[in-house]
């Protein structure tokens, strides 16, 4: 598993790995995959494109691992799927940037909606069951909150309910009074 254990997604690593340590208990409690114990190898990606490409190396040198947990970083993913071709093994993801799985990358697995399913499906639901018609997009300004963003405001558009505001923030921004 690539995940944050330091920087500043260390917190949400934590989850992350506190959630696979779960899932892997069970795998294990049932008997494992193929009657063997499953181990969870962490390597940190130190929330940096570089520290994940380091991270899946790390863990893509060692022979007896046959399937790798990614990121849920867009751009990390991006940063080590040429690695993830070369190891030919396959690597599941949580980045929301739909050409993740539409790059021709066989080897890619996305276990999370990507970002255009997601703006259709919160977009339908505001619009359609609860009948909101005037949108304001609050979102952060990395690759994350933009894409998101930009995949909501595409589909309020196409319901008819184009955004009134559309306003970013910067990361570990403490203030929103000026938002």
């Amino acid at each position: 598993m690539c995940v944050p254990v330091t920087g500043p997604a260390a917190e949400q690593g934590l989850w992350a790995q506190n959630g696979a340590k779960l899932a892997l208990a069970a795998v294990n409690k049932a008997g494992g995959v193929l009657g063997k114990q499953v181990e969870l190898v962490i390597e940190d990606d130190q929330t940096t494109n570089p520290g994940i490409v380091l991270a899946f190396s790390k863990l893509a040198a060692q022979s007896d691992i046959v399937a790798f947990l990614g990121s849920i970083r867009s751009t990390q993913v991006q940063a080590m799927a040429p690695d993830v071709i070369k190891v030919g093994k396959p690597v599941m993801i949580g980045g929301t940037n739909p050409d993740l799985t539409h790059s021709g990358n066989p080897w890619l697995f996305r276990f999370r909606p990507n970002d255009s399913y997601s703006g259709r499906v919160i977009a339908d639901f505001g619009v359609n069951t609860l009948g909101k018609k005037k949108w304001a997009i609050v979102h952060s300004t990395d690759a994350f909150g933009t894409a998101g963003g930009k995949a909501l405001t595409e589909a309020l558009t196409k319901l008819g309910a184009p955004p009134v505001l559309d306003q970013g923030y910067a990361n570990q921004s403490q203030d929103f009074t000026p938002v």
